[in-house]
């Protein structure tokens, strides 16, 4: 698809983004773009890695320190490690 240049957006230099957790920051960007012409219409999908600027320097050892902050999530950590790769049901990590 192409879109007409008026319509293009570029976007150049460094994204702000404020008020999120430690653990909600990741260089994984999930994009989604969806477009409508006359009765046609599609949905794309794609991430991209980022690269990130700013972190704080012990980040990984906040990290691992929040997984490991209390039993729940420590077993979590454990099943997501020792599972084998082809029985990675995920939806299994989110118990109510």
């Amino acid at each position: 698809m192409t879109v007409q240049s008026e319509r293009r957006r570029t976007f150049e230099g460094a994204a702000e983004f404020t008020g999120l957790s430690l653990q909600d920051l990741s260089a994984f960007l999930a994009i989604e773009v969806r477009a409508a012409v006359g009765g046609l219409s599609g949905r794309k999908r794609f991430a991209r890695t980022l690269a990130l600027s700013g972190l704080p320097g012990d980040r990984l050892q906040r990290l691992l320190a929040g997984m490991l902050s209390d039993r729940s999530r420590l077993m979590q950590l454990l099943w997501l490690l020792l599972s084998p790769v082809d029985d990675m049901s995920f939806g299994a990590l989110h118990r109510p």
